[in-house]
């Protein structure tokens, strides 16, 4: 079986193939053809040097109001970017393995989350990460010459469930325990290019996220400077992200989260795997506050956004 790796964007928004593009661009890569394919699933393997991408749609369960309309019929159903990489190798066993950079910078273009995986095999190689908005959540991976921790324990024996942890991110950010079979293809292309690079763990820089649900634009009063508002719709409802490069403790909060009745949470990613900052608020309090390290916390902390938080960024 060919050697392939996968990476998983929630949120996939507006022009991704040149989201994509510059990502490549951003990790040393080049694209050097491309083959959009026709038609209905299934396609034909990919080959060898292969990128494959596509864009996703999740159907929205119907929620009816109490006039039995269903609100936001007319919205495009949520939408995730599913990207496999094949090896040049092939079946052959070689050092060319997942681009981590191309992750992190995607995630990056895309202010979103990316769940990554690469499994050739249990003693070969195999990992799993997570990034979000340009920073590593977590890293880990096993190869026959080395072993990386960022952000989660060590895999210190020679198995890492990969697929069973990959599942569990990308479901939980998702609702979907199988999301890159599941949904409706509604694009896919084929690209040739150039190859992947080593990753270097980025220097530790904060970056900050809050998200408002129910609110359609900007809260009232002032922000800090810099700090970016981006409005969207998610099953038929508003909600508003603040994206700050800074500190969680720039934004207040419980201000933020006055009048809303849902959760508003708040993060802040240094990267490199290192421990973030979390805090919950509701109706002008603040509910809850903690760190954590690795994708499992990070996942704890959007939980309350509710099924499929991931669709929450990434816009």
């Amino acid at each position: 079986m060919p050697h392939s790796v996968q990476y998983v964007l929630p949120g996939a928004g507006d022009d991704i193939a040149g989201r994509l593009e510059r990502a490549l661009t951003r990790a040393g890569r080049s694209v050097l053809a491309r083959r959009p394919l026709a038609g209905p699933e299934p396609y034909p393997l990919p080959e060898p040097g292969t990128l494959r991408w596509q864009v996703r749609r999740l159907p929205a369960d119907l929620v009816f109001d109490e006039d039995f309309n269903v609100p936001g019929a007319d919205e495009p159903d949520p939408a995730f970017l599913l990207v496999q990489e094949t090896m040049p190798g092939g079946e052959r066993w070689s050092d060319e393995g997942w681009d981590l950079t191309l992750c992190r910078e995607l995630s990056a273009e895309a202010d979103g989350f990316v769940c990554a995986l690469d499994n050739w095999d249990y003693i070969c190689r195999h990992g799993v990460a997570m990034f979000l908005a340009g920073r590593t959540v977590e890293a880990r991976e096993r190869t026959v010459h080395s072993a990386l921790s960022l952000g989660g324990p060590r895999p210190d024996n020679w198995w890492l469930s990969v697929w069973d942890i990959h599942g569990r991110h990308t479901m939980e950010l998702l609702d979907e325990s199988a999301c890159w079979l599941f949904g409706q293809v509604a694009h896919t292309e084929d690209w040739i290019v150039t190859p992947a690079g080593p990753f270097t763990a980025e220097p530790p820089s904060p970056v900050c996220r809050v998200v408002l649900p129910g609110l359609e634009q900007a809260p009232p009063g002032p922000l800090p400077p810099g700090v970016r508002v981006r409005a969207g719709r998610l099953d038929g409802a508003p909600f508003t992200v603040l994206g700050h490069e800074g500190r969680l403790a720039d934004l207040d909060l419980a201000a933020l989260s006055a009048g809303i009745s849902q959760p508003v949470v708040g993060l802040e990613v240094p990267g490199a795997g290192e421990p973030f900052t979390w805090a919950h608020a509701r109706g002008g309090e603040i509910t809850a506050t903690g760190r954590g390290q690795g994708a499992e916390d990070l996942l704890a902390a959007v939980r309350p956004l509710g099924d499929a938080p991931g669709l929450f960024f990434g816009g």
